[in-house]
């Protein structure tokens, strides 16, 4: 039984990769005017801008959002459509508090002074602090509503 969930969107993210790949289809459709004159071989041309847009096709559907749940004893949250996912059993959270990212923290995947961090976009955030001690950071537009559907003392 699911008592929570949320899908925050990665909408910058989004738009900065549909700019790139008009950007680069454009580049694909007038037969690569810009570069053609610079004696590359015309396998080089194709092949980066196709692996550009392979790349960030790829990335798209891994990270267009992060979906958090709260159910069934485990906090859970998975990337795009679900290949990237962890869950931790909610007898193992000790403290739920929400928090700013900043700019410099970054979006995504990587460790950070907080911890682990997992976000798409935006700088709010939840910083979950489990029994052992070990700390990981949540990107999330709910904050407040997800510190209330884990149920554990804020700060």
């Amino acid at each position: 039984m699911e008592s929570y969930s949320h899908t925050q969107r990665a909408t910058l993210l989004l738009a900065i990769f549909v700019g790139t790949a008009i950007f680069l289809v454009a580049i694909l459709a007038t037969g690569f005017t810009i570069v053609h004159n610079a004696q590359i071989p015309a396998p080089v041309r194709w092949s980066i801008p196709l692996f550009v847009l392979a790349t960030q096709l790829v990335t798209a559907l891994l990270f267009f959002a992060l979906t958090i749940t709260v159910g069934d004893g485990k906090l859970t949250w998975r990337f795009g459509w679900g290949p990237i996912k962890k869950s931790v059993p909610l007898s193992e959270i000790i403290k739920a508090e929400p928090m700013r990212t900043t700019f410099m923290m970054g979006w995504g995947i990587h460790y950070t002074r907080s911890g682990w961090l997992y976000n798409v976009s935006g700088y709010d955030a939840v910083r979950i602090t489990l029994r052992t001690g070990k700390q990981f950071v949540l990107g999330t537009d709910d904050p407040s509503g997800l510190v209330h559907a884990l149920g554990v003392p804020r700060e």
